[in-house]
């Protein structure tokens, strides 16, 4: 099975939701004046988790293999730091299993690695460290990740048209699946026979919810892509402010690690996509016919004076999108027939 790994690090402090019995440890009891980040840190594995020890699904092989996978990665990461000393804080190990990644027809287990650090802070009046219950700093490692992972942006295998105010027409937009016809077979035909289109993942995509460096944003979807370095998205702050003492920012540095040499996503041919967007026009002609229609069915019985507008204008952004359909099929037939010019 190929493995995707996504590596994740958030660098500002960030809540943390226990599900389990937590298991409790102590900071180091020695005395304290403000500061405790020279105090010995502590470092606990997976079998002394925070959250309690993790519960995977699956048969006894898939558990195993899960289970060695995520011990790799802590054992990896231990001797990354054999000759860091560790002060002003505990870290901590706890393994995790998602939900299931989709990449098309074939579905992975989707589990992970997290690395939290919880600083210690000196009690005002006992004088001693103790330590904090969220952490300020996490490592995650996610095994088989969302490639998309943004709900804001629009997501492969949706479709979507927008019509403007008229002087006879309401401002309207229409959301449907671009995935496969609306219809009783709607969900079988999407897993088993998905229109090309719709599984295409564009650059904008790919850094959703990982990248806001929106001047570079085609290097960091480079980065992402060969698995070559790290891209960075604030969550506060901005890449492009100016950096003073008082500035606070709230960075995920995010990683995407494949296998040497082999691109994550590989680009479309100019001829693929113009043949593959002529098969996608079909489905988004039924489907756009199937909504508005849906929408007059459902309205058939209101004869309100909002209600009498609205079928109106569904009505006549139906007939606008006919001549829209055939324009645009004319003008990517034009195109396949005709080999670009350069220069």
């Amino acid at each position: 099975m190929k493995k995707l790994v996504s590596i994740v690090v958030f660098t500002i402090a960030v809540a943390c939701t226990c599900f389990s019995q937590s298991k409790k440890i102590t900071a180091p009891q020695v005395p304290c004046n403000n500061s405790a980040d020279d105090v010995a840190g502590i470092y606990t594995n997976h079998n002394n988790t925070k959250y309690g020890p993790v519960s995977f699904k699956g048969n006894a092989a898939e558990k195993a293999a899960m289970m060695k996978n995520l011990i790799a990665i802590e054992q990896l990461e231990e001797s990354s730091r054999k000759d860091f000393k560790l002060t002003g804080c505990a870290a901590r190990v706890s393994f995790a299993q998602r939900d299931k990644s989709n990449y098309g027809k074939n579905v992975y287990a989707q589990y992970g690695y997290q690395l939290g650090v919880y600083p210690y802070v000196c009690h005002v009046t006992e004088h001693v460290p103790k330590i904090v219950d969220e952490y300020r700093t996490v490592l995650c490692v996610n095994i088989n990740p969302d490639l998309v992972i943004a709900s804001s942006e629009l997501r492969p295998g949706t479709g979507n048209i927008s019509f403007d105010k008229t002087a006879t027409t309401l401002m309207w937009g229409y959301d449907f699946p671009a995935d496969a016809l609306l219809g009783p077979n709607y969900e079988k035909n999407r897993v088993s026979n998905s229109s090309k289109v719709s599984k295409y993942i564009s650059e904008s995509n790919l850094l959703a919810g990982r990248s806001n460096a929106y001047k570079s944003y085609h290097q960091d979807f480079l980065k992402l892509n060969n698995s070559t370095g790290y891209v960075e998205n604030y969550m506060a702050g901005s890449p492009y402010d100016k950096v003073t003492e008082n500035s606070y920012r709230w960075i995920d540095r995010h990683y995407l690690i494949t296998k040497p040499g082999i691109p994550l996503l590989i680009p479309v041919t100019r001829k693929q996509y113009l043949q593959d967007m002529l098969e996608y026009f079909e489905i988004e002609k039924a489907n756009f016919n199937f909504t508005v229609d849906e929408l007059l069915k459902n309205s058939a019985a209101n004869n309100s004076d909002f209600a009498l507008k609205q079928k109106q204008t569904w009505q006549a952004h139906k007939a606008a999108y006919s001549q829209h359909y055939e324009a645009k099929k004319a003008r990517v037939k034009d195109l396949l027939a005709n080999k670009p010019k350069h220069g």
